[in-house]
């Protein structure tokens, strides 16, 4: 997956995940990582602070690993959330509480990109 806000473009890679990375990311969003993939792989509405943890995740994996998740600002118009071609969606058959991150992880369908068209922000 690909976040663009702006003109700038941070990929996200899930397998470059630390296990302190996902424990923070479980306390940000109020869930296990397994029930967050499957959130993100439905295509439903999802609560904004979702989508901002994607966007600190993705940025401090792109030179800013030291930015603070309370830092992490973007207008919500400059925001997309773009699937890239080889992301698959989570395995449904896997434990909500603990499925592995990486190349079988958490992507966004092609029907789930955030668009900067909406005020109503769905992925």
């Amino acid at each position: 997956m690909k976040i663009k806000i702006g003109s700038s473009v941070y990929p996200l890679d899930y397998d470059e995940l630390t296990n302190v990375d996902v424990m923070d990311l479980e306390a940000l969003v109020g869930m296990p990582i397994g029930e967050w993939q499957q959130t993100l792989t439905t295509g439903g509405a999802l609560p904004f602070r979702t989508v901002t943890v994607l966007v600190w995740i993705a940025r401090r994996q792109n030179g800013e690993p030291d930015l603070r998740f309370g830092d992490v600002r973007f207008k919500l118009g400059e925001i997309d959330l773009v699937p890239e071609p080889g992301d698959e969606p989570a395995d449904e058959a896997a434990d909500a509480t603990g499925p592995p991150v990486g190349s079988s992880g958490v992507v966004a369908e092609p029907s789930t990109v955030v668009s900067s068209g909406s005020a109503a922000t769905s992925i």
